[in-house]
This record gives structure tokens, C-alpha cells and sequence, in this order.
């Protein structure tokens, strides 16, 4: 709150009218969120205040976070809280859940994070990790969830969700990249485009068809392509805005990946796609909010006076 106010407020965050969650309002009762949501949401502002709005003009301009800001949002749990915190006992360090974790926690992490209003830092930060790693979380593979899992989450190596093609996107039916069974490994060949976080990604949860060319979506499956694998190549897209996304095409040229990569079938991909929509509805929803508290500000001003005016107008409105 600002100390300009001259009225008493249990509004948390900005004082502009729409500017925050109606729940940001102490004074009115909600069902969904507790103390626990609250304390949660105070630390998220903290570190998104603190260290990465003032930075997101950088990172852009540089066209990658750097690798230290990954391992501090682990440290305050925002990696984890992103994929629902999952379960690591066999990870050294690996922190418990906050008391009270829901998926409110997922919500409220995702929302105060695009507070930076940008969708390249978002997504180079979260956007490659929020759908390349749940696959591998869900997969029944246990040896490859304990070999990748960790390093990600604790922001020490990045991982890329690589579907989309130049020929199918959407289309997912559509993809042509092939894995050609070798026995012991897959031989893939085929080009990714779109790839969040591709540049810099070490791993990249990666649809191939394993089956015939006119298999459809049933021919499909999901295995992980490490980026020290010979024949694999990414190139930057220049992509106006959002640089800090790392988007890129990813090649394949005869790359040979274990079995021992395998991640799941074509169930798999299509359940990571809710939460990947979820995400997109968090990120418009708090962008959208900033659009119209940001042209609130600039039509009516920013001084005190103005503000309690604007909210008392909205309140007799709503």
C-alpha cells in the first residue's frame, strides 16, 4: 500500500481498481483461499518485485535468463510449485511442501510471475519446464524421472516440450518426425519449430512417430532427446518480443536415443495440454489486468486523491 493513501485499505498489492485478484481484498470472504494461499502469494510478489521485473528489459535484450535466476526460483519454490510440487526424496536437499499446498499454489505462483508482463521471460523461466517436464514426472519411466527430474527443478539444467512442426502444429496428428526402431534405440529424423525454450534447453520431451505415416495421433509417442546427442541442432527464431523465450527450431539428423529414454505414449502428450492451457489462461488473465490498470493510471493519475475517487466510482458501479 502506498503511503500516500489517506484511507484505510485492506486491498494487498496495487490500489487501482481491477488491478489485482478480487481475493487480494481481505474484506471479502472467498472459499478457496486461506493463510497459507496468502503467505504464499506475499512470498511470490517478494521475489517477482525483487528480482525479476527490474531485470526483464535485460534478459530480453540478451535474449536468456541467466542460469542463477533459475536456481533462485527454485530456492523460493517456484519451479517446483509450477509442475504441483512434486515428490523427491531421493534428491538431496529437495525441500517439503509448504504446509497447505494445493493447486491454488500453482494459480497464485503463475499469476504473481506475470506481474513481469512479459510472456518471453514467463516463458523462458516456466513455459519450457511447466510442459517439458510434467511428461516425465507422470512417466512410469522411474529411471529417467530420477536421472532429469532433479537437475530441472532445482534450475540447474532447462528442459523444452518439442511438438510443434513447420508442416503441424495443432495438427498434432499430423507430425512427421519419425523414430526409426533400431533394437536397442531409436533412430529420429525431423524438424521442431516453435520451441519454447529451445536454445538453451538441455532436454526436450519430444513427440516422434514410431509408427507408419498414416498411423495418426495412435502412431505417436513421447521420448527424451538429450542435447549432447549427436545430430541434434537448435536455431533461434526471432521472435518480436520475447526473445527471453529462447524459442527455436530444433533439428534432428539421425539421432540415436537410448530405450532407455522413453517416455510414455501419445495419452501421455495430449494430458500435458490441459495444463498447458491452464497456464496460457493465468498468463492473459493477469496480462489483461495490467493492460487496464496501467490505462487507468494513465487517464485518471496516480496521486492518492484520484485513486480513492476512481475506487469509490467503481464500488458504486459493481
Amino acid at each position: 500500500m502506498s503511503e500516500e493513501d489517506d484511507e484505510e485499505t485492506t486491498q494487498f498489492g496495487s490500489q487501482t481498481p481491477f488491478a489485482e485478484p478480487a481475493w487480494y481484498d481481505s474484506s471479502k470472504p472467498t472459499p478457496y483461499y486461506n493463510d497459507f494461499h496468502r503467505a504464499w502469494r506475499n512470498q511470490m510478489r517478494e521475489f517477482v518485485d525483487g528480482e525479476i521485473i527490474p531485470n526483464v528489459e535485460e534478459w530480453e535484450a540478451a535474449g536468456e535468463i541467466p542460469g542463477e535466476v533459475y536456481r533462485r526460483a527454485f530456492e523460493v519454490g517456484l519451479l517446483p510449485a509450477m509442475v504441483g510440487w512434486p515428490e523427491m526424496d531421493g534428491v538431496a536437499g529437495w525441500p517439503s511442501r509448504p504446509e497447505g499446498f494445493d493447486g491454488f499454489f500453482v494459480l497464485i505462483a503463475g499469476d504473481e510471475l506475470s506481474r513481469c508482463a512479459h510472456g518471453g521471460i514467463f516463458w523462458g523461466l516456466v513455459g519450457g519446464l511447466g510442459i517439458g517436464l510434467p511428461p516425465v514426472l507422470h512417466s512410469e519411466n522411474e529411471e529417467l524421472r530420477d536421472r532429469v527430474a532433479g537437475p530441472v527443478l532445482q534450475g540447474t539444467a532447462r528442459i523444452a516440450l518439442a511438438v510443434s512442426e513447420p508442416q503441424a502444429g495443432s495438427d498434432v496428428g499430423g507430425l512427421t518426425t519419425t523414430a526409426e526402431d533400431k533394437g536397442d534405440y531409436w533412430l529420429v529424423n525431423g524438424m521442431k519449430k516453435w520451441i519454447t525454450c529451445g536454445t538453451f534447453a538441455d532436454f526436450f520431451t519430444t513427440a516422434v512417430r514410431t509408427g507408419g505415416p498414416d498411423s495418426g495421433m495412435l502412431g505417436l509417442d513421447l521420448i527424451l532427446i538429450e542435447r549432447g546427442m549427436p545430430g541434434v541442432t537448435t536455431r533461434a527464431m526471432n521472435c518480436m518480443g520475447v526473445k527471453g523465450s529462447g524459442t527455436a527450431y530444433v533439428e534432428f539428423d539421425n539421432v540415436k536415443v537410448p530405450k532407455a529414454n522413453y517416455v510414455g505414449g501419445i495419452v501421455t502428450l495430449l494430458q500435458n495440454f490441459v495444463t498447458e492451457r491452464l497456464g496460457l489462461a493465468i498468463q492473459a488473465n493477469r496480462f489483461a489486468r495490467i493492460c487496464l490498470s496501467e490505462s487507468i493510471e494513465c487517464v485518471f493519475g496516480v496521486c492518492a486523491c484520484v485513486r480513492a475517487c476512481v475506487r469509490a466510482c467503481v464500488r458504486a458501479c459493481v
